[in-house]
């Protein structure tokens, strides 16, 4: 059975925040895009890849350079193996 994915403390995107005032002319109110992410045991971001743009160029690398920094609950050395996923990153406007 593989480990379970670990949940992230407090994401944050704050590189794409600086530039959502750009945004709803690109997008509307929502931008989605797919990532594959890669958590290492002690909880911090070991990979991240876009598996499906925005098709804004600014704002996928604005949120690859935010979920870098993300942090996750670390798990016990026993299941400290690296786990990866594919997701769903969703950002919507701030109002």
């Amino acid at each position: 059975m593989a480990p379970s994915f670990p949940t992230a403390i407090a994401p944050r995107l704050p590189s794409v925040d600086r530039i959502a005032r750009i945004l709803p002319t690109q997008f509307g109110s929502q931008a989605d895009t797919e990532i594959d992410l890669c958590v290492s045991g002690d909880g911090r971001v070991a990979q991240v890849t876009l598996v499906q743009g925005s098709a804004y160029e600014a704002f996928d690398a604005a949120l690859l350079r935010d979920v870098k920094e993300w942090e996750f609950t670390a798990r016990p050395a026993a299941t400290s193996a690296r786990v990866c996923k594919r997701t769903t990153v969703s950002y919507r406007m701030p109002s």
